[in-house]
């Protein structure tokens, strides 16, 4: 099944400035998530930005949140879940869209369980795997291992970008055919 971009949102799951530092690879994850996000924008693909209780964990951090610009509307939650909040699930049935390509932290936690609630409630569900961590790679590999076999489906921003494009011919492609060109150069390594 490949991911069409008019029924896809893209979430952006607790990408915070307590948090992050201590995340393996929070680097790629910051550079994947704003990859997306720019993409996201040129294709006029919706985004939804969460926050964990940022009186403790803090906001998003400024990488991410500065380069969302005006979508920076964060939802903020205590559930690990995002479908365990009412204003979430609210923000989601305001929508068509139901398609999920998810990126941040911590996979073992807040991205697990909200996966495996948007699969049980009839979301598609994609996880840009390298957009992806946790604190300890153990806990990240467990999280993936448990969705994958629950039918969670696993892509790269690279793949999703070129999924939501479909095509090398057209206005969409000239305009994200430098987010392309700059995530080359930045090297962005395997998973």
């Amino acid at each position: 099944m490949l991911i069409n971009r008019n029924d896809s949102l893209l979430l952006l799951i607790d990408l915070q400035a307590s948090l992050m530092p201590k995340v393996i690879n929070s680097e790629k994850i910051v550079t994947v998530t704003n990859k997306l996000v720019s993409v996201a924008r040129e294709l006029a693909v919706p985004i939804v930005v969460t926050e964990h209780y940022p009186e403790g964990l803090k906001p998003t951090i400024p990488e991410v949140a500065g380069h969302l610009g005006d979508d920076y509307k964060p939802l903020v939650k205590r559930e690990f879940s995002c479908f365990g909040n009412q204003g979430f699930r609210q923000a989601l049935d305001a929508r068509t869209q139901r398609t999920l390509v998810m990126t941040g932290i911590e996979t073992h936690i807040c991205i697990l369980q909200t996966a495996l609630q948007a699969a049980q409630v009839g979301f598609t569900v994609f996880v840009a795997v390298d957009g992806v961590g946790s604190r300890a790679q153990f806990d990240h590999d467990m999280a993936i291992e448990r969705m994958r076999s629950s039918g969670i489906q696993f892509v790269t921003w690279e793949m999703v970008t070129y999924e939501w494009m479909r095509r090398a011919d057209t206005p969409d492609f000239k305009r994200v055919l430098p987010h392309i060109k700059e995530g080359i150069r930045e090297r962005i390594s395997d998973v």
